[in-house]
C-alpha cells in the first residue's frame, strides 16, 4: 500500500508539473474538509503520540475556495502524515484554518524535532525541476513536493517553518471563493 501510494503521489507531481492532470475545480468548504480529513486520521489509528488537533478561526468557518477537492484533502493529508511519520518519539499535530485578507491559511504544524534546513532548499530544487522523479527516495522530497505542486496549481503557494527541536509547520495559502 506504501508503494502504491508512492506511485500515486508520483503520477499526480508529474502530471501537475505539465498541467496534465486534470482540476475537478468545485466550490469547497474548507472547515468540512478539513474535519472530514483529520477525523480521517484520527480514526485511522492515530496513537497517543501523535495527539491531533483542528482549530477553526472565528473568521474562517465559512471560508470557501475553488478547487479539487480531493487534491487539496490530499496535500492537508500529506501534512499530517509528514508530520506523524518524522517525529517518531512523539510530537503534538496541530491544523488551523484561518482567513487572511482575500486568502484562506491552513497550516499543519506539530512541535516536533523540527527539519534540517536544507529542506526549502531541496523544494527550491524540486520546483525548478520539470519532474517530482528527483525528489524521490528523499527523506521529505515527494510528499512536500507533491503538496507545493497541488497548492501552486490552485494558484496558492505554501510557507514552510522549521527549527531544529522547536517543530516543523507547513502552510498554505489560498485564493478564497
Amino acid at each position: 500500500l506504501k508503494i502504491k501510494d508512492l506511485v500515486t503521489d508520483l503520477n499526480t507531481a508529474s502530471k501537475l508539473d505539465y498541467d496534465m492532470q486534470p482540476l475537478d475545480l468545485e466550490r469547497v468548504h474548507l472547515p468540512r474538509l478539513l474535519r472530514s480529513v483529520v477525523a480521517e486520521h484520527v480514526n485511522s489509528g492515530l496513537d497517543e503520540l501523535h495527539p491531533l488537533e483542528l482549530d477553526l478561526d472565528e473568521n474562517a468557518l465559512d471560508a470557501v475556495v475553488l478547487a479539487d477537492e480531493r487534491l487539496i484533502g490530499r496535500a492537508v493529508e500529506n501534512a499530517i502524515a509528514n508530520a506523524r511519520l518524522h517525529n517518531e518519539r512523539g510530537c503534538r499535530v496541530q491544523v488551523t484554518l484561518a482567513v487572511r485578507g482575500e486568502r484562506a491559511l491552513v497550516r499543519v504544524a506539530d512541535d516536533g524535532a523540527g527539519e534540517l534546513a536544507e529542506l526549502k532548499a531541496r523544494l527550491a530544487r524540486a520546483r525548478t525541476a520539470r519532474s517530482a522523479a528527483g525528489s524521490y527516495g528523499e527523506e521529505h522530497g515527494l510528499g512536500l513536493v507533491l503538496v507545493d505542486r497541488i497548492v501552486r496549481a490552485h494558484g496558492g503557494s505554501i510557507s514552510i517553518e522549521s527549527e531544529p527541536g522547536r517543530g516543523f509547520s507547513v502552510e498554505l495559502s489560498l485564493p478564497l471563493a
